[in-house]
């Protein structure tokens, strides 16, 4: 069975998408996004940390998924004082596969939106989202993590519900 979600996506090859997006822009015209499923903030932040501070183009919001970690112990998991944070914590019957951390350059302004966030209350998958204001109007943005026990199609209706109430773009 298809996923009708999927049916509004396309595929951009790389070298396409590289032709296509870019441009000579001005720093502060976009926003830059980064998403990792960490697997787990114990074992695989410091190296992420490690790779972070190696690149000279640094990402404006970066998103992970699987931080296995409490709300109390995000404060330990930091990107320097140039990021805020904001997460969902570990679900508290799982040791593994639950949790969103969500960093974003102090300089943007972002907003979650508690309609767009279930904060870890559902069993199927967690999800944070929100706005930022960019040179071109706000631009929407979720980070999502689907739990493998929600089948694929019900997971898919209901993120097209939820994308089908934000008005304007959206990232995912």
């Amino acid at each position: 069975s298809s996923c009708s979600i999927l049916e509004k996506c396309d595929y951009i090859d790389p070298l396409d998408f590289q032709r296509e997006f870019s441009l000579e822009l001005d720093s502060n015209s976009f926003v830059s996004f980064y998403f990792l499923n960490i697997n787990g903030f114990k074992t695989n932040f410091d190296e992420y940390v490690l790779n972070h501070i190696s690149v000279s183009n640094l990402f404006d919001i970066i998103c992970f998924s699987e931080t296995n970690v409490d709300s109390d112990c995000i404060a330990q998991y930091g990107l320097g004082s140039d990021y805020h944070c904001l997460d969902i914590p570990k679900l508290p019957d799982k040791q593994k596969g639950s949790g969103l951390a969500l960093y974003y350059r102090k300089t943007l302004q972002l907003t979650l939106i508690d309609s767009l966030c279930n904060y870890g209350t559902s069993s199927r998958f967690q999800i944070l989202g929100g706005k930022v204001k960019t040179e071109c109007g706000f631009l929407h943005f979720l980070v999502v993590y689907r739990f493998h026990s929600c089948p694929v199609t019900e997971f898919c209706a209901e993120l097209d519900t939820i994308l089908n109430s934000i008005t304007g773009p959206c990232v995912v």
